[in-house]
Parts: structure tokens; C-alpha cells; sequence
């Protein structure tokens, strides 16, 4: 297999613009289209994560013709036409700089807040908000912390932490990892509708495997959604499996065999045929 890994923009390696609005998920999505036109790549099978998928989805959306088949975790669009979570719209992140003084310093201040409000439940929208104005006014933000947090039990050792703060050596770095949870709020909603339309008429292989335990977009709920209104995901074994949110870090090597599973033995030419 040839195996393509980008950093999103503003992630990893790849570029870290520093300007607070550059960040939605519609720039992310043209931001992909560009990659796979700039590789020339066709016949992707595509797996995608949290906002991996939120913002690809929309590429696959309009541009079915580069992929062969996908596979999505704990992700989907965010309006599907519903949105999967109830947040305010059109957040104002310049009301929202980092605060030295915040309440909410660390990740672990924010998860305080959020159980002492009552805000980890089946609705998890008001966690969510709290964790957009946490990501932005956070004065001690860290990406490692998200992930050693998550409910599928992952444990990074120390080498493991830093590294995924590696990227983000200085505040200046921070803007995409700032942004990336306000993206949900800064939805243009007949664009977000328009993906979710054209995302129904998608007939090639489309399979979920979603972490029963994340609270967030890991839902059945979610899942089902996709499930129901997605041609290509008629008849195959989509599946919720012993995760958190991160499932690629806590469970990678089932991911691994389940997509390469996935690849050899559904193709587009398997697909039964859909009425419509």
C-alpha cells in the first residue's frame, strides 16, 4: 500500500498560520482538494478522524471522483441536516484572546468546570462551547493533554507527550490548535446543507467504525446518520468498537487491519445497487 499522512494546516509539520480566523472547516476542505490535486492523487481510500472528517467530508462531497472508498471515526459533517451539536453560531474569536488570568488554565481546570456544571452527559453541547472558549483563552493549552484526557484510557509516556507538542514549541505556533474546536461554530449553513446533500449521493464504499466511548461525535446517533443516508455504507460491517474519541491512538492496530480489510475486499463494483 502507498500510505499518505498530511498534517492539517496549522498541525504537525505543515504550515501554522497565525491569524485567528484563518481556521473553518470550508478553508480546510479547499485546503485538501489542493493536496490531492497537487499529488495527483486519485482512487484514495480515505480514513479520517474527528476534524479529518469534518472537513474532508466536504471534498468527498463535491469531489466523489478522487476516492475509491472511506472510512471515518468519530467524525461526519456538521450539519447532517441536524447539527451534531447544539452550539451557538458565528462565535467572535477576537472576543476570546488568551487570558493570563483565566480561570480555566489547564485542561484539567477545564475538565473540573465542565463536571461541576453538569456539562458531561448525553448532550455534550455545553461541554463542547466550554471547550471552545477553553482552546482559545487557555493560558496553558497543550495538545498532548487532550489526548492522555480521553476516555478510551490512552496513556502517552513522556517521550510520546512531547512529541505532540513538539509543533507547538511558542505561542505563535498555537493559532490552529487554538481555532481548530471554534471551526463548529463558524458554519455557513446552505454550504454545510449543500455538502451534506451532495454526501447522500455518494454510492462508492463508505464505513464507520466509531469508539463507543466517545461522548462527543462518537455517538450511535451520529453513526446511525451516516449509516442510514449514505448509499455506500449499505451492507458493510460498520462496527463501534472499545475506544475513546482518539481511536486511531488507542486502538491503531485494529484500525490498521480493519481498513486493510476494508480495502481488499470491498471495492465500488461490490456495492449493491441503491434505488434513486
Amino acid at each position: 500500500f502507498r500510505a499518505i499522512a498530511p498534517d492539517m494546516i496549522g498541525m504537525g509539520r505543515s504550515d501554522k498560520p497565525t491569524d485567528i480566523h484563518t481556521h473553518t472547516i470550508y478553508a480546510h476542505a479547499d485546503w485538501w482538494l489542493a493536496f490531492i490535486q497537487a499529488l495527483q492523487l486519485n482512487d484514495i481510500t480515505l480514513f479520517a478522524q474527528d476534524w479529518g472528517g469534518f472537513t474532508s467530508l466536504i471534498t468527498v462531497a463535491h469531489h466523489p471522483e478522487y476516492f475509491k472508498r472511506v472510512m471515518i471515526s468519530n467524525s461526519a459533517l456538521n450539519l447532517m441536516p441536524e447539527p451534531v451539536l447544539n452550539i451557538p453560531l458565528n462565535l467572535n474569536r477576537d472576543d476570546y484572546p488568551v487570558d493570563p488570568n483565566a480561570t480555566m488554565r489547564t485542561f484539567d481546570d477545564f475538565l473540573k468546570h465542565c463536571q461541576e456544571n453538569g456539562y458531561i452527559k448525553e448532550d455534550m453541547s455545553d461541554f463542547f462551547n466550554s471547550w471552545m472558549i477553553y482552546a482559545l483563552t487557555g493560558p496553558e493549552l497543550r495538545a498532548s493533554d487532550n489526548i492522555m484526557r480521553d476516555f478510551g484510557g490512552i496513556k502517552l509516556t513522556q517521550d510520546e507527550a512531547r512529541a505532540y507538542d513538539a509543533p507547538f514549541p511558542e505561542a505563535i505556533y498555537m493559532t490552529g490548535i487554538r481555532t481548530l474546536p471554534s471551526m463548529a461554530s463558524m458554519l455557513d449553513v446552505k454550504a454545510s446543507l449543500a455538502a451534506w446533500e451532495a454526501l447522500q449521493r455518494f454510492t462508492k464504499p463508505f464505513l464507520t467504525v466509531f469508539g463507543q466511548f466517545d461522548l462527543l461525535v462518537g455517538s450511535e446517533k451520529v453513526q446511525n446518520t451516516l449509516i442510514e443516508n449514505i448509499p455506500g455504507a449499505k451492507g458493510l460491517p460498520h462496527d463501534r468498537i472499545a475506544a475513546g474519541h482518539f481511536i486511531q491512538e488507542s486502538q491503531g492496530a485494529e484500525m490498521a487491519t480493519r481498513l486493510i480489510d476494508f480495502i481488499a475486499n470491498h471495492s465500488p463494483l461490490d456495492q449493491p445497487e441503491v434505488a434513486g
